[in-house]
């Protein structure tokens, strides 16, 4: 249950509230911002963001309880046919249980603090790379160890691109 439907009766005074459902709407958010042509990107994205408006709806999470007739009405106002519908059977936004942990004052009730590993080698990353494959895998190790690979391959004139996969 969420905190608003606990209390929908004291919302919503003197109704028969028949059913509160979670849902979130995902929208389109491509942004088109050519990064060799802007001198300041964070301006750039910032004046894309406000000119975007609400771009069109995409997807609709909702409450896997949530009765047919509600979704497809919810389906109909956003423009999207049934097949961009998921239901979810938990919370609909998980962000919103992160914010709950994050006000845990108990250290015992939560993780440990997680330091990253930073990695290490006398001879460089490129030299590491040679004799074998290397993982870098954020958030466990060092994302400083990304940096130096493109400062290293930034100045190796022997590296014509860099490629990752995010």
């Amino acid at each position: 249950r969420t905190v608003l439907s606990a209390f929908v009766d004291e919302l919503f005074p003197g109704m028969n509230v028949q059913g509160a459902y979670q849902f979130r709407v995902t929208r389109n958010s491509e942004l088109v911002v050519d990064e060799e042509e802007v001198e300041n990107l964070a301006l750039a994205l910032r004046d894309e963001l406000v000119d975007r408006g609400y771009p069109p709806a995409v997807r609709l999470e909702i409450a896997h309880d949530c009765p047919k007739p509600i979704m497809q009405t919810l389906l109909q106002n956003f423009g999207l046919s049934e097949n961009a519908a998921y239901r979810i059977d938990g919370p609909v936004n998980l962000n919103r249980v992160i914010q709950v942990y994050d006000l845990l004052s108990r250290a015992d009730l939560k993780y440990p603090p997680m330091t990253p590993r930073v990695f290490k080698s006398p001879e460089g990353i490129f030299e590491t790379a040679a004799q074998g494959d290397v993982l870098l895998h954020h958030p466990f190790d060092s994302f400083s160890t990304v940096l130096e690979l493109i400062r290293e391959a930034a100045v190796d004139p022997n590296v014509l691109a860099i490629k990752q996969t995010l």
